[in-house]
């Protein structure tokens, strides 16, 4: 896996997608090591969070402060990139695409486009602050947690970006999300790429092993694998760039391709093109 430092450890570790055990540990970014499983590729951070939960760590990481700069200084870049979403969901979702759940919606930016494009979309975002912003911002209905809907709610669509790494258990969260997935309905992830170009360059400086945030770190094959021991089919995976973050991934070198956020006032500097190094995977899942 590229630049990450391999090493050998006692076995005990179990691998939560296949099951086998993994004597393998790589070395992350800060000291932080992940357990890496040869029989579907995936790899998941060594850390023990303790008492924390995942609500307490998130609110060190995503700020409100921070969201609402992120997202409105480079609110044309992510437009551009959710109608590229919203293109792809049509072409697979059957029956139409009317209802939408987004989970881990941060301030609601993507919610509040589908919204905006005709959509009915509800929300599950853990942080109570983010999800007042989203209220206030885009008037989207949001609930704190999969027990809060209402018994019998279902989806064409459920979404999830940039959150199944963060969510432990991930198998079993995919399995329980099948019960609010309307019939010809279909499940949305995006995740970082492990085996990307860039996190190959890296190597530890790669920035999205994010440990100890991101608890687990995908491949394809781990995808694959994960969704078939959760009950669905991968009917579309792709890989995609953004290619100016991926740019700026690059050690040293990155740091001259940083300016041309500048342009960000006026255009697009960061478009998302497919591409089988790029740094995230796409998959369009259907449960069976």
């Amino acid at each position: 896996m590229g630049g990450l430092e391999t090493t050998e450890q006692p076995a005990g570790k179990t691998c939560e997608i296949c099951g086998e055990t993994s004597a393998v540990r790589r070395e992350l970014n800060d000291g932080y090591y992940a357990h890496f499983c040869t029989g579907c590729d995936f790899l998941w951070t060594d850390v023990d969070r303790g008492t924390s939960s995942l609500e307490e760590i998130n609110k060190g990481q995503y700020e409100v402060k921070g969201r609402l700069l992120t997202y409105f200084l480079r609110q044309r870049e992510f437009s551009c990139r959710y109608k590229k979403i919203l293109g792809l969901l049509r072409r697979h979702v059957g029956g139409g695409m009317e209802t939408m759940l987004e989970i881990g919606s941060n301030i609601g930016a993507f919610a509040g486009y589908a919204s905006e494009h005709g959509i009915q979309v509800e929300t599950i975002e853990i942080q109570d602050d983010l999800r007042a912003m989203q209220s206030i911002l885009y008037k989207v209905p949001a609930y704190k947690s999969m027990a809060d809907i209402s018994e019998g709610r279902t989806y064409n669509v459920i979404v999830m970006m940039d959150v199944l790494e963060h969510i432990p258990g991930p198998v079993n969260y995919l399995s329980r999300l099948k019960h609010f997935v309307a019939a010809d309905g279909i499940v949305f992830l995006q995740m970082p790429n492990k085996n990307s170009w860039v996190s190959r360059i890296a190597g530890k400086q790669w920035g999205w092993w994010s440990a100890p945030d991101h608890l687990y770190h995908f491949s394809a094959r781990a995808i694959f694998r994960a969704a078939e021991k959760s009950g669905y089919q991968v009917i579309r995976l792709r890989h995609v760039s953004p290619v100016l973050d991926d740019l700026e991934g690059i050690p040293i070198l990155g740091r001259i391709f940083s300016p041309v956020r500048i342009l960000s006032r006026w255009m697009n500097p960061n478009p998302i093109v497919e591409s089988r190094g790029g740094s995230l995977i796409q998959a369009v899942l259907k449960p069976q």
